[in-house]
């Protein structure tokens, strides 16, 4: 097995060149492929009757067997709905949420958003759209779409709603330095080490919420799955279908102070 990767979300060039010189190679049996640009990866595909596995973002293709990864539209939805009951505890009345996402274009990115969205105006607050800013996955570009924010709605912000943990946590690091925001609840994605540690460790995480992604599952079921498909086995799947595709589904889980040490516990047995 050989792992690749480009060195950015979005090295997108990278990664296609990288998949580009694999199929010409014809090296491996399989492919587990995490699209930074589903529609180009697509492209690609045409050249080999391989088997392949989509890994965290769907492929569009017909060459694909399988997408393995999360339900990011029910996954982000869960999320916002802990995050609007932890608002109204907090005791934002005006329940207005502003998206800080990824990179614009990327369907998971679009997922979260949809998820966060619904669930948002389900709860009668309002999702300020028109407002989403796209922070490239980067905390420095999400610390500063969070000052902007700041200036624009000095007044205070019930719900700031994230991409990932990475950037959720430097928007949390603004918001903490400005009193109307002292209250504001910030929700990441991922459910990574580092906020995990900070829930458990800095009180001002009470008003954090991320959503946890079970990537070693991902890894282990997309792998599964394309060895599957060489020995002509079933695949597992779970009963949906994402985008027209068998659907993997490796879980999630919506984390905050109160479960965060059981989430820790969890991802130190991978680290060791």
């Amino acid at each position: 097995m050989s792992v690749k990767g480009a060195s950015a979300e979005t090295a997108m060039e990278e990664q296609e060149n990288i998949v580009r010189t694999d199929l010409m190679e014809d090296r491996f049996d399989a492919y587990v492929i995490a699209p930074l640009n589903p529609a180009e990866i697509a492209e690609l595909l045409k050249t080999t009757d391989r088997p392949v596995i989509a890994l965290d973002t769907p492929i569009d293709s017909d060459q694909v067997s399988a997408f393995c990864g999360t339900d990011n539209h029910q996954a982000s939805g869960a999320g916002a709905r802990e995050a609007v009951k932890m608002a109204r505890e907090r005791g934002w009345k005006e329940l207005r949420a502003i998206n800080i996402a990824g990179v614009e274009g990327d369907r998971v990115s679009e997922l979260r958003a949809q998820g966060y969205r619904e669930s948002i105006e389900a709860e009668c607050g309002t999702f300020l759209a028109e407002e989403t800013v796209y922070a490239e996955s980067s905390p420095k570009t999400a610390a500063a779409a969070m000052r902007d924010i700041i200036q624009r709605h000095p007044e205070g912000i019930a719900l700031i709603v994230c991409n990932n943990d990475d950037m959720a946590t430097a928007a949390l690091a603004e918001c903490l330095k400005v009193p109307a925001y002292r209250e504001t609840v910030v929700l990441g994605f991922d459910g990574i080490g580092s906020a995990c540690e900070r829930l458990l460790q800095n009180s001002n995480y009470e008003n954090y919420v991320t959503v946890a992604q079970n990537p070693y599952e991902m890894g282990y079921m997309a792998v599964e799955a394309a060895v599957n498909a060489l020995n002509r086995r079933a695949i597992r799947q779970s009963s949906n279908i994402v985008d027209g595709r068998t659907f993997i589904d490796s879980g999630y889980n919506v984390i905050t102070r109160k479960n965060a040490y059981g989430r820790m516990e969890m991802l130190q047995k991978f680290w060791k």
